[in-house]
């Protein structure tokens, strides 16, 4: 893990922390106008803004951009709190990996089971053969792809994350993760973002972990967080944040952990309840 820099807390700043797909973002994966604007206007005020986003840093920083988003007070938490980025300063806050043996071992271990995986470079996601599963993932966080047996050449630093995939059932994936829970304890966490994605991190690195790390960075009281989401993979910051609000397209279980549930869904303006409620009431 490394770390860079700390800020002084500025008068009574609070942050924000949003989930990505069905939360931020639109079924047709936008970002409405009312929330875009509620956005600029709380960090244009000092209040910070975090992305928490089980998706690759050049993703996020790639839809940031076509918003105009690159501001002061705006942050990305990305694979699943493997690595957190200043936006405007383009540097890493704190980063987590998954170390290459390691690495190897899920990659191994699915090939033989006949299920997808994949691991990314800087610049590309990185699979040992194409899948349907790859193509999909590929086309929907906009990056381009690698396919080649051997992935550890394309590679210039270990990972932040694994996912394995399956479209067939979740119980596969399920039957994977429990054949190798023993060799995991203790190496990697997981989480699951949803039905046909099981992902990998490095042991402490989770949203949850993403909430408590940008609190201590920024010297916020938990109890002056408020984080946002629909899936699983998102339980662990709304139980760290001082608010933790679920969407009201969010799955029950998600619901069942929040401390509120909002009236609008994530096409209907979710963000910007959340920020007149909680930030700029």
């Amino acid at each position: 893990m490394k770390k860079y820099g700390k800020y002084v807390r500025m008068g009574n700043m609070k942050i924000l922390f949003t989930d990505l797909d069905g939360t931020l973002l639109t079924t047709d994966k936008r970002i409405s106008d009312a929330d875009l604007a509620s956005i600029r206007e709380m960090t244009a005020k000092g209040h910070r803004f975090v992305i928490a986003s089980g998706r690759p840093l050049p993703s996020v920083l790639k839809l940031a951009a076509s918003y105009d988003l690159i501001v002061p007070g705006f942050y990305v938490s990305c694979f699943n709190g493997s690595l957190i980025y200043d936006c405007y300063e383009q540097r890493k806050i704190q980063e987590i990996t998954v170390s290459y043996e390691q690495a190897e071992y899920i990659f191994d271990e699915a090939r033989k089971e006949g299920l997808h995986v994949h691991t990314y470079s800087d610049t590309h996601v990185i699979a040992d053969h194409d899948t349907e599963e790859f193509r999909y993932y590929l086309d929907h966080i906009h990056m381009p792809g690698i396919v080649d047996p051997d992935f550890g050449k394309h590679m210039t630093h270990p990972p932040c994350k694994l996912i394995v995939m399956s479209f067939v059932s979740r119980n596969l994936l399920e039957d994977f993760r429990k054949r190798h829970s023993a060799w995991q304890e203790g190496k990697l966490d997981y989480t699951y973002s949803c039905d046909y994605m099981l992902e990998y991190t490095a042991k402490g690195a989770s949203k949850g972990g993403t909430v408590k790390a940008m609190c201590e960075f920024f010297g916020i009281p938990l109890s002056d967080a408020i984080a946002v989401g629909d899936e699983e993979n998102d339980i662990s910051m709304i139980e760290a944040a001082g608010i933790g609000v679920a969407m009201q397209n969010a799955t029950e279980t998600v619901k069942s952990r929040a401390d509120y549930i909002t009236e609008c869904d994530n096409n209907h303006d979710a963000i910007t309840e959340v920020i007149r409620k909680f930030i700029l009431p």
